[in-house]
């Protein structure tokens, strides 16, 4: 039986290639600082001899016992001591990554130790060869040494496995140019000519220190990037061809982190899962950042936008590097800890930084960690679906033959399943563990699995505003003010939410829109996206529409006069409903409800209106015409009813006059 093949994948590593983690397992860095991450966490290390204040490279077996260690210079054996020949390699200490550490292919005895010079030295990318049958068994440099390559070069190197699972690619950039060179490694050898790349910026043009900054591969080797510290500090993302050794797609960073002149990017890595890219920003004379970028988004703008700031703090902020535990770690000069990413493979704060985690034992730090062949990384367990409530995946990358597979989910629960998919109950961190037989051969994976808890997005109402008297129905809307809507009584220091034009705009997370947005057309439909801080795979998608209501206008009425009858009471009776066309003046009269009050507050407020048929004295009438579909739009104005006093006739008295011409 075979184990899934998954299509996030390029290749397949081998079965060797998961026990080949353990090459990583030693680390010596810093001023005589080391790690083993043999027993799962990082235990300090005391008893080595480099003292660098950048470059270095660490080498085990596959069962994780040290073979050397080198600065560049000087190469030290499993037991401390400076190899015979092993000194004058011409990398240096002071470059960013002064060399790093590949086996020959099929060769279980020889190693090749490629160098970088510092600051695009003459020097440039060299290598020479380690055979540990010599020095009774310890090792030595032999005579194929400090062998040139390529000069000059930026102070950059970085490994990873050819697509054939057997061959090692080993790649660096050209300094004057926007050159990468890829070398293959073959269990023929180095070859010397180069796969050429011109790709992305140039690398060159002055101050040499720009050549300062890192060079890493992903782990499943379809990505690569690069720091250039100094000035004018940016980063580089490239795709790459594990099969050809082309590098392609540039994705450029830049505008976002510290321009001191001598500060900037300095340490790059990629998550686990290849997914996430982290890099370190020291501020030599402030606050230094790790910055965080979901690197799976389609254009650099968007790249740049998913920055999150993970921490800012005092320190020079320097190397990062996976470990075979899963974890990121990083360097701060001078300081006797390392600083540690905890669960890199998640977005946003719950990728969790601890700053200065892991105890030194007093050695200390500097800019420097050892870099390794990338594919050591892959993950060997693969998770999908972290989020509680939803089946959660689990493969292992391989494609060997195994006779028997056991899972183990943490909570007690286990399969026998080659791709098992297990219903955690509540969240948490689980340790989830793998045990393959093949043959002869027993090999056991361990991963950190953590289970977050899933949002719910509640109904959302419309959100209504009444238009400007423009009536052109755009308007500014705070979507920020649907946020409490939306969340309900979930937890806001849990949960974000973020507003989109598009169900698949929140889905990838682009063109977020602003929280003071301005709608492109009436009735339009926006899209939420609620997501778990911790964790922002796990998210709930709702929508409602952005609406703006015509404003009325409230139509001057002539002020009325009518007569006292005969009560003389002051009062008339009045069909207030009859002024309903003056105030509407052609308005549509379905579109809005007219109301008459006494005070222009009962108009405001909407209180107190008055019977259409009614008995009005000398007073001022208040009008208030409102949108039927928004109460909130509305507009008053008034009109004076006049009673006039009644004027009833005298009766005149009778009149007599005398008829003198008797006609």
């Amino acid at each position: 039986m075979k184990f899934k093949v998954l299509l996030l994948l390029t290749f397949l590593l081998s079965f060797s290639s998961i026990q080949a983690q353990n090459e990583a397992a030693i680390w010596y860095f810093g001023f005589n600082a080391g790690l083993d991450f043999n027993s799962g966490a990082p235990v300090a290390l005391t008893n080595g001899m480099l003292s660098t204040n950048e470059g270095c490279s660490t080498i085990s077996n596959s069962n994780g016992q040290l073979l050397f260690y080198t600065d560049g210079i000087r190469v030290w054996d499993k037991s401390h001591n400076v190899m015979p020949n092993g000194t004058g390699l011409f990398g240096n200490p002071s470059s960013t990554q002064s060399g790093i550490i590949v086996p020959k292919p099929n060769n279980p005895n020889l190693y090749y130790i490629f160098t970088i010079d510092d600051e695009a030295g003459p020097n440039g990318l060299r290598y020479s060869e380690v055979d540990l049958t010599l020095n009774g068994g310890n090792g030595d440099v032999n005579a194929n040494k400090n062998i040139l390559l390529t000069t000059p070069t930026a102070e950059k190197i970085s490994a990873i496995e050819h697509a054939n699972g057997n061959d090692i690619w080993v790649i660096t950039h050209e300094w004057n140019s926007n050159n990468f060179f890829a070398y293959l490694v073959t269990p023929a050898g180095v070859n010397t000519t180069p796969i050429t790349s011109s790709v992305g910026a140039f690398h060159g043009r002055g101050n040499t220190s720009n050549a300062i900054g890192n060079l890493k591969f992903s782990p499943n080797g379809e990505r690569l990037a690069l720091a250039q510290a100094y000035e004018p500090n940016f980063v580089e993302v490239f795709d790459f061809d594990t099969a050809t050794g082309l590098v392609s797609n540039p994705i450029f960073i830049n505008g976002i982190f510290t321009e001191n002149g001598s500060d900037g990017p300095y340490g790059v890595e990629f998550s686990p899962d290849s997914n996430t890219l982290y890099v370190s920003d020291a501020n030599y004379s402030g606050n230094s950042k790790i910055h965080q970028f979901n690197i799976t988004l389609s254009n650099a703008t968007d790249v740049i936008n998913s920055d999150t700031i993970l921490f800012e703090g005092s320190g020079t902020f320097a190397g990062l590097q996976l470990a075979i535990d899963g974890k990121i770690y990083m360097s701060k000069v001078d300081r006797t800890f390392l600083s540690v990413i905890e669960n890199p493979d998640i977005l946003g704060t719950g990728a969790n930084y601890i700053d200065e985690a892991v105890s030194l034992n007093g050695r200390s730090a500097r800019f420097g960690l050892p870099p390794f062949i990338q594919s050591f990384f892959s993950a060997g367990i693969v998770v999908e679906n972290t989020c509680l409530g939803e089946a959660t995946n689990f493969y292992v990358n391989t494609s060997n033959t195994i006779d028997s597979i056991l899972w183990s989910f943490g909570d007690g629960n286990t399969s026998t399943l080659e791709n098992p998919t297990h219903n955690y109950a509540n969240i948490g961190q689980y340790n989830v563990n793998v045990t393959i037989t093949s043959g002869a051969d027993t090999i056991t994976q361990d991963r950190v699995v953590t289970i977050s808890d899933a949002p719910f997005a509640n109904a959302v109402s419309d959100y209504i505003l009444c238009d400007d008297t423009s009536n052109d129905g755009i308007e500014v809307f705070n979507l920020q003010s649907k946020n409490i809507e939306i969340l309900g009584f979930q937890s806001v220091t849990q949960f974000n939410v973020s507003y989109f034009p598009t169900a698949l705009d929140a889905v990838n997370d682009t063109n977020m829109l602003a929280n003071n947005y301005t709608n492109t057309t009436n009735n339009q439909e926006v899209f939420v996206k609620i997501f778990n801080v911790d964790n922002s795979l796990c998210y709930a998608i709702t929508s409602f529409n952005l609406i703006v209501s015509q404003v009325p206008i409230a139509n001057t009425v002539a002020d009325v006069f009518l007569c006292d009858d005969a009560t003389q009471n002051g009062q008339e009776t009045i069909n207030l409903s009859l002024f309903n066309d003056q105030v509407l003046n052609g308005q549509m009269a379905s579109s809005f409800s007219i109301t008459y009050h006494l005070t222009q507050d009962n108009a405001n407020n909407n209180v107190g209106a008055l019977p259409d048929v009614y008995q009005s004295s000398n007073e001022t009438i208040f009008i208030r015409i409102e949108n039927t579909t928004n109460v909130n739009c509305y507009d008053t104005s008034s009109f004076n009813i006049t009673i006039d006093d009644y004027f009833a006739p005298n009766q005149p008295d009778n009149l007599f006059l005398c008829d003198n011409d008797n006609d």
